[in-house]
């Protein structure tokens, strides 16, 4: 088994909690909730009234979350996956595997960019206006399934960040920095969770991995101020219009601060306010249609699309608790409830049993660990999004699982020749 990460931060391995399945979900929870708790100010939150607090509605949440948990945890034991990670060294197929992602990402990216350019958007007028959206709109316009090879973009740039900070595979140091500014490149079109995916991943693996970079405190200072420029800026060129008309904010900062508070508090208000109207739904044992949880939002009916974003769709809780709609990533709980009803509890249950184990089985060698917290960050979203069945999860999660066949087979064909053809 390999030792603690030689880093120079003591609680390191103190938050490795933050990187299991069973409890990635509560630090993100826990912030929404202080998010929820600021002092309202003119509906910049997210919501006007606080939603009520009532003894059955923290009960079914608390039973939500409690299923998470129990189901990951149950299938740790049952398949007797270990508490600490265990690796096998097989640096060749993880460097083929590298390649792989880093073509696909690459593919992705150009594509996508060759199509907004070829739209005829110019990007001098977009940044002028500050209209950034308009990116994924000329990219939607004409959309094909290549351009979603971008989403790989988050585990090429994760590996590349570990290889920089590590120092492994020095000759492929260009190739980091191509990956590095593919992931940007895809950030900017209005796709920012990107980054914040490669930044879980890359520290996940930090974490866990038998290759830790050496991080000090001062390089943990650096990334968070990067990030924040990075995430101000793209907000800034996205947002910054409709903030200044709406709440009359024209600070790229206190912009920055807003979309954090609303996209963490929502979901919490959300749920609070649903919670307290499943205890009083006739329907809420009323047998489910499973359409929705159980297909790939790529299949869903077009009315569950309406803004292009991949399952995005009409609230049916409308008029049961306030907050803006035009905030749609607000708590899976809500999401599952209103296709399942009570079903949501066991059926969250068996997803997080399901794909713990697969979690689980992956985390065997340096050359999957990234692919392991691929899942672990959808985890990590439970409380706010589902995504287990979201395209971009099953794109990035197939596109692994592809990735590592290709690589296994072009490392074993090499070594037989070896074997065959000694020199």
């Amino acid at each position: 088994m390999n030792g603690p990460p030689s880093n120079d931060i003591p609680s390191m391995a103190s938050l490795r909690i933050l990187f299991r399945p069973s409890t990635a979900f509560v630090a993100p929870l826990f912030l929404g909730i202080a998010f929820w708790l600021l002092p309202l100010h003119s509906g910049t939150a997210g919501y006007i009234e606080r939603a009520p607090l009532t003894v059955p509605g923290l009960l079914v949440l608390c039973s939500f979350y409690l299923a998470i948990y129990s189901g990951s945890r149950i299938a740790r034991r049952l398949f007797r996956l270990p508490e600490e990670y265990r690796f096998t060294p097989r640096p060749r197929l993880e460097l083929a595997f590298y390649f792989t992602v880093s073509a696909a990402s690459t593919i992705g990216a150009l594509a996508s960019w060759d199509s907004i350019l070829s739209s005829g958007l110019s990007l001098k007028a977009v940044f002028a206006a500050r209209e950034g959206n308009e990116f994924k709109s000329a990219l939607y316009s004409q959309y094909s399934y290549l351009f979603s090879l971008r989403y790989m973009a988050p585990v090429s740039g994760a590996m590349a960040f570990l290889f920089l900070l590590g120092g492994r595979f020095r000759r492929w140091t260009p190739l980091h920095y191509l990956n590095a500014f593919v992931l940007l490149s895809t950030a900017f079109i209005s796709s920012r969770m990107a980054l914040v995916q490669a930044i879980y991943y890359f520290a996940g693996a930090s974490i866990v991995g038998s290759h830790p970079p050496q991080l000090k405190s001062k390089h943990i200072i650096v990334a968070l101020l990067v990030m924040a420029i990075l995430l101000t800026a793209m907000t800034y060129v996205r947002n910054a219009n409709s903030y200044e008309r709406e709440f009359g904010i024209t600070s790229p900062i206190e912009m920055l601060f807003l979309q954090i508070r609303r996209y963490l508090s929502t979901p919490v208000q959300v749920s609070l306010g649903v919670s307290s109207y499943a205890t009083k739904d006739r329907a809420a044992f009323s047998l489910p249609g499973w359409k929705y949880p159980l297909l790939p939002t790529f299949l869903h009916d077009s009315s569950r699309k309406t803004d292009n974003s991949g399952g995005v769709w009409a609230q049916w809780y409308l008029g049961l608790v306030d907050f803006d709609p035009r905030l749609t990533t607000n708590s899976s709980f809500v999401e599952l409830y209103g296709d399942i009803r009570y079903w949501t509890i066991p059926f969250i249950f068996a997803v997080s049993f399901v794909w713990t184990g697969i979690a689980g089985v992956v985390a065997r060698d340096d050359s999957r660990i990234v692919v392991h917290f691929v899942i672990v960050y959808h985890f990590a979203e439970l409380w706010r999004n589902f995504h287990f069945n979201n395209g971009n999860f099953i794109l990035q999660f197939t596109g692994c699982a592809f990735a590592l066949l290709v690589s296994s087979w072009v490392v074993n064909s090499v070594l037989r020749l070896r074997t065959t053809h000694p020199t």
